[in-house]
């Protein structure tokens, strides 16, 4: 095929073009997914060993080491890292749980172009699913950090 007759060939016959002249992506998972979701995931759990101190001084409670260390992992748990750090809070999981499946309906969903589209796409459509992404990634650590105030308030 000829560049008459495919307008969205490269001329130098190494992929194809979008429509505006651009280089075409392809949506696919890959290791910056992972990346992105553990460099989040360092960040909420230095934020939740800080509450946790804080709140050891505070409060005047003793925080185990132990407990401080598993609040910290449990931050990936997305909301339901408040009944991980306080046993004793009302609701207790089951009123995250609403939480937890609506975000991870969110983030399940924002994965999805990736891992189902798997075709060269329009930069738009590329930086709009991995702004997406971005934005359920955040989101989801949000609502861990704002369960885990609430857990120690």
């Amino acid at each position: 095929m000829t560049n008459t007759e495919n307008p969205y060939e490269s001329p130098a016959g190494g992929g194809t073009l979008s429509p505006d002249g651009g280089p075409r992506r392809t949506l696919s998972l890959s290791g910056w997914h992972l990346t992105l979701w553990v460099a989040v995931a360092a960040l909420a759990a230095a934020v939740a060993v800080s509450a946790c101190l804080s709140y050891n001084q505070v409060a005047g409670t003793d925080k185990t080491p132990l407990h401080i260390a598993t609040v910290a992992i449990a931050m990936s748990l997305g909301p339901m890292v408040g009944p991980v750090a306080n046993g004793g809070l009302s609701g207790g999981w089951l009123g995250m749980v609403p939480w937890t499946a609506a975000l991870f309906v969110g983030v399940a969903a924002s994965l999805a172009p990736f891992a189902f589209a798997r075709r060269p796409v329009r930069p738009t459509a590329y930086w709009l699913a991995w702004a997406g992404y971005l934005m359920m990634t955040l989101l989801w650590f949000a609502s861990a950090v704002l369960a885990l105030a609430f857990a120690l308030s």
